[in-house]
């Protein structure tokens, strides 16, 4: 079955959300850049989704509700709209011609689904990161939590319900600063690495800075 989806009015394929939040993260902003504490402000950090942290609503819990995000008449309409087809069910997508991988030939609209959440986050990331840049008084820092490849690559369905596969995309937009993520949860006893979730050097090599948050 599918995720019971949130309200449509929260999604982030949803243009009105959009607009909404575009138009009150640039008043947060101004409002701010004109307080007296302004030249306190390093830079402003962007937090949505799951947990805050760009993840898909729903999909920490896909495998073990053995349900899938994002069924809904929106996600519907948009994926329709973005790929020209229909958005396959779980059902399907659970199957692959070649074990764990899909034939393009065949199952492309599966590889499209599993694309899909991607797309849409980086595009709310870049949109919201744009607002931001473009109110501020004094150029200042953004950043975002985003490409956990590391961490999710062994989570089971997170890997790609998550949304978290378009870190290209969001490393080329020139919007952003800085990409945090938590230390791995499975480096954080006395005396393990803190590994990083996300892929550092890379994220260094675009120019943007790599945090690993104190969680």
């Amino acid at each position: 079955h599918s995720f019971p989806t949130r309200r449509s009015s929260d999604l982030p394929f949803s243009p009105r959300f959009r607009k909404i939040t575009r138009d009150a993260l640039a008043a947060l902003i101004r409002h701010c850049e004109n307080a007296p504490y302004a030249d306190k402000i390093g830079g402003y950090m962007l937090n949505y989704l799951e947990t805050l942290e760009w993840l898909y609503w729903g999909s920490n819990q896909a495998m073990r509700t053995n349900a899938m995000p994002d069924y809904s008449d929106l996600a519907r309409k948009e994926f329709r709209r973005i790929y020209g087809m229909e958005l396959p069910s779980r059902i399907e997508r659970l199957t692959a011609t070649h074990g764990l991988f899909y034939d393009p030939t065949r199952e492309q609209a599966k590889i499209n689904a599993n694309r899909f959440l991607s797309r849409v986050i980086a595009e709310s990331i870049i949109d919201f990161a744009s607002a931001a840049k473009k109110s501020m008084k004094v150029e200042k820092l953004v950043g975002v939590y985003y490409g956990y490849h590391q961490e999710l690559g062994g989570c089971d369905w997170r890997r790609q319900l998550s949304g978290h596969n378009a870190l290209r995309q969001v490393l080329d937009c020139g919007k952003l600063d800085f990409i945090v993520s938590p230390p791995s949860y499975s480096q954080r006893n006395l005396g393990d690495a803190g590994a990083d979730m996300k892929p550092f050097a890379s994220i260094s090599q675009s120019g943007i800075l790599p945090v690993i948050d104190d969680d």
